[in-house]
C-alpha cells in the first residue's frame, strides 16, 4: 500500500496518495514517514488550487510527525511554509529558523523547491 500512494505522490495524483496514506495510518498511525507524507499531499493540493484552505489539516499531519520524530527538519521546514501561507507569521518565522538548525547540524541548509515557494514570496520585479 505504502508503494502504491508514493507512485500516486510522485506522479501528481495527490488526492488519491492522500487516501491511501490515511488508509495506511488507520492501520498504523505510529509512522512518522506517513505523517510527514499525508500533510505532504495535503499542501500540495492547497499549491495547485484543488483544495484551498487545508492548511490546518497539512499542519496536522507535520506534527504528527515531530511528535513521533521531534527533530525531522523536512517537518519544520514544510510547517514553517504552512503557517507562514496561513499568515501566521509568528510560528511560522520562527519554525523557518530550522534551515539554520539543520546546516549548522551538518545537513545542508534548507530551501525552496521550484514550484514550492508560497505565493507571498513570489513577487515580480522591484524595478519602477
Amino acid at each position: 500500500m505504502l508503494e502504491q500512494a508514493r507512485r500516486f505522490h510522485q506522479t501528481g495524483n495527490l488526492a488519491e496518495a492522500e487516501r491511501a496514506y490515511q488508509q495506511i495510518l488507520q492501520a498504523n498511525g505510529q509512522d512518522a514517514e506517513v505523517w510527514y507524507q499525508l500533510g505532504d499531499a495535503v499542501l500540495g493540493q492547497g499549491r495547485r488550487g484543488e483544495e484551498q484552505g487545508r492548511l490546518d489539516e497539512a499542519l496536522a499531519g507535520y506534527q504528527m510527525q515531530l511528535w513521533l520524530q521531534p527533530d525531522s527538519e523536512s517537518a519544520h521546514w514544510n510547517r514553517a511554509l504552512a503557517w507562514l501561507q496561513k499568515g501566521d507569521f509568528t510560528q511560522g518565522w520562527q519554525e523557518y529558523e530550522w534551515r539554520w538548525i539543520a546546516s549548522q547540524a551538518g545537513g545542508s541548509e534548507l530551501t525552496v523547491e521550484q514550484g514550492h515557494m508560497p505565493e507571498f514570496f513570489k513577487v515580480g520585479s522591484l524595478d519602477g
